[in-house]
């Protein structure tokens, strides 16, 4: 990563209120309103999730999901809100882009929740701390990245693919972190971000967006013939499927960036945490997650 393109620490901590940012812009909300339904109102209805809940990293860390909301403008919302519904109708011609820009949006929508509700420190069922620079970095992508749908200039800096699937019921996967990078400087640190979002739904493919997957590696033939080869492509249980995610997404992006066995470790144990897996040591040594 060159020197343009760190991330420093200033740059990412928001001095404003973010319980009041508009999820689309980053204009103050007023008010306490959280007006923006991270997981569209049309899916949870679809698949009776009204009383469902959002896995934060422990089974026992949950959120419910019609409480998943963000501050939204008014205006913004609807906007985005028309593109929600024709992914609902037919999204199956729907650009990369457009579908990208969606599992972008959820992704930054659950950060926001996530990162709330790990601030209440006082909750049993509070979810994990995190750096949240992470969450900075997510929602400026995506504000940036709706900003230019407005405009009609918008292609994704990530990747987005569609694998094949036969999972039985509604599926989404959010695996995110940050590892540090040594640019060699005393007084400077980075992060290298990675988020992976996934949704499947019955009767559709599994949509997979990477969002600091600069090369594009999701997109490559390669991944789609393995990913075809493989029993996640056939299976119709959801967990097999998380666990063959998170392990491409270990293996194609952060393996790279791992120069110790102990960050390697720590990173595994980061990704299983946020999929709701368990790291397990096989035969050998081979590490492989599994459903908790």
């Amino acid at each position: 990563m060159g020197e343009s393109n760190e991330l420093n620490v200033s740059q990412y901590i928001h001095v404003d209120d973010v319980r009041r940012r508009c999820l689309f812009t980053g204009v103050d909300v007023p008010g306490k309103k959280r007006g923006e339904h991270v997981i569209p109102r049309w899916l949870v209805k679809d698949y009776a999730l009204q009383d469902g809940g959002i896995q934060l990293g422990e089974p026992e860390a949950l959120a419910r999901i019609l409480e998943f909301t963000a501050p939204a403008d008014g205006v913004a919302n609807q906007c985005f809100g028309l593109l929600e519904q024709r992914i609902k109708e037919d999204q199956e011609n729907f650009s990369d882009d457009e579908l990208y820009l969606w599992l972008l949006k959820l992704s930054s929508g659950m950060l926001w929740n996530h990162r709330r509700l790990a601030e209440n420190a006082k909750h049993p069922q509070s979810p994990f701390q995190f750096d949240v620079r992470l969450e900075g970095i997510v929602s400026k992508e995506f504000q940036g990245a709706y900003a230019k749908w407005r405009n009609g200039s918008f292609s994704r800096n990530g990747s987005l693919t569609k694998l094949p699937s036969r999972v039985g019921s509604l599926m989404i996967l959010h695996i995110f972190g940050a590892t540090s990078l040594d640019f060699g400087h005393a007084t400077r640190e980075g992060i290298f971000p990675y988020v992976l979002m996934a949704v499947g739904r019955p009767g559709h493919p599994l949509l997979v967006a990477s969002f600091f997957d600069a090369g594009r590696k999701w997109e490559e033939n390669a991944v789609r013939s393995v990913w075809a080869r493989n029993e996640a492509a056939i299976t119709t249980e959801a967990p097999f499927v998380r666990a063959a995610l998170a392990a491409a997404l270990y293996t194609m992006e952060l393996t790279p960036l791992v120069s110790s066995e102990e960050q390697g470790q720590r990173l595994m144990d980061d990704i299983a945490y946020a999929a709701g897996l368990r790291l397990f040591t096989g035969e050998k040594g081979v590490k492989f997650f599994r459903s908790r």
